[in-house]
């Protein structure tokens, strides 16, 4: 059984759509796949169409390692429906943030490699999708894992337009009227940091949805062109309204 972790230090780099990515091509070539849940969001929960009534989940898992409990907190998933082969998830949990502390006990990192070893001989591969840290949960994941996967999207060329039209108007003053700016300076070194992290990272996060919606009626329907449609139109009222209460937020400001 091979073991791969795939991480990042932030959220909305597409860390969960490489995993689905990953999961389905494995399913595809008849690779029995298990796919953790990690990551408190759960998303990749939601995009494997899982049935987790009674179930129990990751949280359980990292309380309790033992087979049973174990077993318990893996269910299949939908893509089974429509293709055979193994392809299950142990369930994701928001109440996995409770054991993401910063500094985790030795017996605590190596909490998920005593659950993998229950059911060892049962796949293949093992995908995790990791929390977006390097807090107790990553560290947990790469003791568990052979390999790990950093899944980075730098956008130099988005940062440096945007960091320009930045400077253009607090450093030389364009357009300071319409924008009711009234003092002038440097700006401060780590505002590609914060321009990365905030506005790029936001706008992944909505990219996330809409490819996930898509690979998910793709999956049911095996029909390109309408996936890519039923994805725009599922999430647009999601993404428009973040979108619409990140510009109020930063309007507020």
């Amino acid at each position: 059984m091979h073991v791969l972790s795939v991480s990042s230090l932030k959220g909305g780099v597409g860390k969960t759509t490489v995993t689905l990515g990953l999961a389905s091509a494995a399913f595809a070539r008849g690779i029995r796949t298990l796919v953790v849940d990690l990551d408190p969001q759960s998303d990749v929960s939601t995009g494997m169409d899982l049935q987790i009534a009674g179930r129990l989940n990751i949280a359980d898992v990292l309380g309790n390692p033992k087979e049973k409990v174990v077993r318990q907190a893996i269910t299949t998933s939908g893509w089974a429906k429509v293709h055979p082969g193994t392809i299950d998830v142990l369930i994701g949990s928001p109440s996995a943030i409770n054991f993401d502390g910063p500094h985790p006990s030795v017996r605590d990192v190596w909490k998920l490699e005593e659950a993998l070893a229950t059911v060892e001989s049962e796949y293949d591969l093992v995908l995790i999708d990791c929390a977006p840290s390097l807090n107790a949960l990553t560290r947990t994941a790469w003791a568990a894992s052979d390999r790990v996967m950093v899944v980075t999207e730098p956008g130099l060329f988005s940062v440096a337009a945007a960091f320009g039209v930045t400077s253009m108007v607090f450093e030389y003053g364009w357009f300071n009227g319409p924008l009711f700016v009234d003092v002038n300076g440097p700006v401060v070194s780590f505002m590609p940091i914060m321009v990365m992290g905030v506005l790029f990272g936001l706008a992944m996060d909505y990219e996330v949805f809409l490819v996930s919606r898509m690979r998910e009626e793709f999956v049911h329907t095996g029909d390109a062109k309408h996936s890519i449609e039923r994805g725009f139109t599922a999430n647009a009222p999601v993404v428009t309204a973040a979108a619409l209460i990140m510009v109020s937020v930063f309007a507020g400001f």
